[in-house]
């Protein structure tokens, strides 16, 4: 019998656990990467590693970053200190395009303002009950996932998460052992296993933003340093990296710019640009998501930040609220 490659495995490890449409779902991401290119395409296409650099040594990949951490410690080279680092904050992250969100005017610094995403807001009220949720879960598993094993090798990651239920953190492939996820969303499915009784807050409120890739909590241990690094997560997939700040104080650097995450803060950016990370003295955890914009849009507005002009994208905006109106109007 031939040997299943690690598409087909996860596709057939989908489509057991999660349904049809997961799988689905994941396969046309796939099916669509030879067509990836340089520029923003019209879907989006999930790359293969050896079509962006996503990397190396250090290196990490938002959220869904990965093992060799703990195995590497022994051996890494000291983490850098704010001072050697020479971080002096700026307020980069405030300083975004204005008028509608668009994918012919990227932001210059890599940050856009929640301004551009209002539905996400529906999680700022609810930063104490999400803070909980994630501070409670305690257990880290004996998971330390490889650098590609949320693309073209999820099934083998799976296949581990899966036989632990998903009851606890799993070791991230950057920062000498001390980055930690807790996956809570994938595709816009909730992972199985104990997910929604450790979080059940938190998964009601991810139910309800359309276009979630990649969801779920990224946990920074007192010291931890990200190393310099970029991934496929940004306007060139049409997509935006989501980080709301649940407790401690970090440093992010995107492009040329530190900022600072606090709790409360939302910081959005674009991760195809080089970043990093240096935490403080405290655990700091994150809310992420990888929002997959053309989605995002379509359900929250039947905006199009591909349209050719603002001009018609003001007139479709206002035809969705206008007919949204007069369908609460007759309910």
């Amino acid at each position: 019998m031939a040997r299943m490659g690690p598409l087909a495995r996860l596709l057939l490890l989908l489509l057991v656990v999660c349904g049809p449409a997961w799988a689905a779902h994941v396969a046309h991401a796939h099916e669509s990467d030879a067509a990836t290119s340089g520029e923003a395409s019209a879907s989006y296409a999930v790359p293969s590693p050896d079509d962006v650099g996503c990397g190396g040594g250090d290196a990490g990949a938002t959220a869904d970053g990965d093992a060799g951490g703990a195995a590497t410690a022994a051996t890494a080279a000291p983490e850098p200190t704010f001072e050697e680092l020479g971080i002096v904050l700026s307020n980069a992250d405030k300083e975004t395009p204005e008028g509608l969100f668009r994918y012919a005017n990227p932001s210059a610094t890599g940050f856009y303002s929640l301004d551009n995403f209002p539905g996400l807001s529906i999680l700022l009220p609810h930063l104490d009950a999400i803070r909980e949720e994630a501070v409670a879960i305690t257990e880290v598993l004996d998971i330390q996932r490889d650098q590609y094993e949320w693309g073209p090798d999820a099934a083998k990651f799976f296949d581990r998460l899966l036989q632990q239920q998903n009851r606890g953190w799993t070791v991230a492939w950057g920062a000498n052992g001390k980055w930690l996820n807790y996956a809570i969303a994938y595709y816009e499915k909730i992972v199985p296993g104990l997910t929604e009784t450790l979080a059940p807050r938190t998964v009601a409120l991810l139910r309800q933003i359309p276009g979630i890739r990649i969801g779920g909590f990224s946990k920074l241990l007192p010291g931890a340093y990200l190393a310099p690094h970029s991934d496929t997560t940004g306007l060139k997939f049409h997509s935006l990296a989501f980080h709301f700040c649940l407790t401690g104080r970090a440093n992010l650097l995107v492009g040329d710019n530190w900022v600072e995450q606090a709790p409360g803060k939302v910081i959005i950016f674009d991760a195809t640009k080089t970043h990093a990370v240096k935490n403080h003295d405290e655990e700091r955890i994150v809310l992420y998501m990888d929002i997959d914009l053309d989605v995002y849009f379509r359900e929250t507005s039947g905006y199009d930040p591909g349209a050719d002009s603002d001009e018609e994208n003001e007139r479709y905006v206002q035809r969705m609220r206008a007919g949204s109106a007069a369908q609460a109007a007759s309910a």
